[in-house]
């Protein structure tokens, strides 16, 4: 399966800054769906290495997201959408994801 991805982050202000990423996944189309659905794309807006504001567009869908980080844990929630169609009739199926994450050394 073939996949290309870039992403940067720049800075907007001291301690703020911006982050983007773009993949275009299965480029050889072994799944036989519609080409957007191959298409992701993604902010990430950070303020002061803490806090995280996520927006993005992938398998055909929108998808949002938001971060806190300390010097003990990371929190992260997320919402997405897969299709779950048969490549021709998109089938929306929305996801959550509630990540937590502890630095143990």
């Amino acid at each position: 399966v073939a996949a290309s991805a870039a992403s940067t982050a720049r800075p907007v202000a001291p301690g703020w800054s911006l982050g983007s990423q773009f993949a275009y996944r299965d480029g050889l189309n072994s799944s036989s769906t519609r080409t957007i659905e191959h298409l992701a794309v993604g902010l990430e807006f950070t303020a002061m290495d803490r806090f995280f504001i996520r927006a993005g567009f992938g398998s055909g869908y929108p998808s949002a997201g938001f971060g806190i980080r300390t010097s003990e844990a990371e929190v992260n929630f997320a919402w997405f959408s897969e299709d779950l169609g048969d490549g021709s009739t998109p089938q929306r199926d929305l996801r959550y994801l509630f990540q937590f994450m502890f630095r143990a050394f």
